[in-house]
């Protein structure tokens, strides 16, 4: 039996003082944005007029680096926007 090869995509949330982020690391690909040379988006979300928040954020004490994080409506614009 030959089952069709899905692409899944993996969006993590950071929650910050009670308001969730999504970093922009996690989805910018598959919206067409180009990506910095860390492999982050915030040239490209500055680029847009999309805002964003600008931290280093860790997973269990390892850090992970820099990341642009959006909140859910800043995530709905960067959508929204036709990168070509």
């Amino acid at each position: 039996m030959n089952y069709p090869h899905i692409k899944t995509l993996t969006i993590r949330f950071v929650e910050i003082d009670g308001t969730a982020y999504i970093p922009a690391r996690d989805f910018g690909q598959s919206l067409g944005l180009t990506a910095d040379e860390d492999g982050d988006y915030r040239s490209a979300l500055t680029e847009a007029g999309i805002p964003y928040t600008d931290l280093a954020i860790f997973d269990q004490d390892e850090p992970l680096g820099p990341h642009a994080l959006l909140t859910e409506a800043d995530f709905n614009q960067a959508r929204s926007v036709n990168r070509g």
